[in-house]
């Protein structure tokens, strides 16, 4: 009796009703950004929480006022995560923004919106 193998299908064949992978929430915030192949190596040297994943890749316009405006906004995307998510992110974006070396009006708003949200969560809870 003769064994019957069926051929593998190439990649090229594979089913192409298949939705892709959703991506993981994280990546749906504005200030994260994915890497992968080289940038991700280059990320791996630099010793950071998650090298294929910056918790802090902003793109600061110069102009001061948007810019704070821009991390306000940020700071509310964040906490609407960790609260959905039961999780914090905080110290994540803190290593990136401590490993950049980088200050700017963005990452001022961001901890200006964080620390009247903490305030007022503190009040609430009072």
């Amino acid at each position: 009796m003769t064994k019957r193998t069926t051929p593998k299908k190439p990649a090229s064949t594979r089913r192409k009703d298949v939705p892709p992978a959703e991506p993981h929430p994280l990546s749906l915030l504005p200030f994260v950004e994915d890497f992968h192949g080289k940038e991700r190596e280059k990320r791996k040297k630099m010793d950071v929480v998650s090298p294929g994943r910056c918790f802090w890749a902003i793109h600061p316009s110069g102009h001061m006022g948007t810019d704070f405006l821009i991390g306000t906004l940020y700071a509310n995307e964040a906490a609407a995560y960790m609260a959905k998510h039961n999780t914090s992110i905080l110290s994540w974006i803190v290593e990136e923004i401590v490993k950049s070396g980088e200050i700017n009006y963005v990452t001022i708003g961001f901890f200006e919106r964080m620390g009247r949200l903490a305030s007022s969560a503190t009040r609430l809870a009072g």
